[in-house]
């Protein structure tokens, strides 16, 4: 009976390490795969980017995408503008993107080139077309998975370290009303001056509106 108790015992303080180590591991890391969320009408194009922070230089990176496929079809995905648009070797799978249907991966490394700064903004953009059947209110969620066989949400570093940033899901929500802008009056300026606007947004359905300048 000790002896089972012992073992018993050593098990659960077997789990414990293995949990606390785990709990350490994601508490120290800072790196973060995040996805916008933003708003569109049923019947409308939206455009969604996927953005990286990231505390060390990066060689290669992973990340596998799913969405809703019910309210969202891909039309583009495209890194123009991006953190990683100088990279010579990008890769999406499936290769043609827009055959894409449900989920894809998206790849990059260098080479020759540079090696990704620490930093922080997106990483590449993707093109939605919204179902014009999609319903008033309804979120489409994009998120991440692990892509069989071996794709999942990955950094590496210049010296090898694999890097399992945390991950931070996007949606889309469907709203037939945008938001609406408070009128601003004339404004004027002399050269040299500094000039101060107030903007101000409400959503007609009686959502939070964030303002972002990009």
């Amino acid at each position: 009976m000790v002896k089972y108790v012992k073992t018993l015992f050593g098990i659960a303080l077997q789990i414990l390490t293995l949990v606390m180590t785990i709990l350490a591991v994601h508490a120290q890391s800072q790196d973060l795969v995040y996805i916008d969320s933003v708003v569109s009408g049923p019947g409308q194009d939206v455009t969604v980017r996927i953005s990286v922070r990231n505390t060390d230089s990066i060689a290669s990176l992973s990340i596998p995408i799913t969405y809703d496929t019910s309210i969202l079809k891909i039309k583009s995905l495209s890194f123009t503008g991006s953190r990683i648009e100088y990279l010579a070797n990008k890769i999406t799978n499936p290769s043609t993107i827009t055959n894409a249907n449900g989920h894809f991966i998206v790849a990059a490394f260098r080479i020759t080139e540079k090696a990704l700064a620490p930093g922080d903004g997106p990483v590449f953009s993707v093109v939605f077309g919204v179902a014009s059947s999609a319903a008033d209110g309804k979120n489409a969620r994009i998120d991440s998975l692990f892509y069989p066989p071996g794709g999942q949400l990955l950094l590496v570093t210049v010296d090898s370290k694999s890097v399992y940033p945390s991950f931070r899901a996007g949606n889309v929500m469907i709203s037939s009303r945008p938001p609406v802008f408070a009128t601003l009056s004339d404004q004027s300026a002399l050269e040299g001056d500094s000039l101060k606007l107030d903007i101000a947004a409400a959503d007609p359905n009686g959502r939070p509106v964030t303002l972002s300048l990009i």
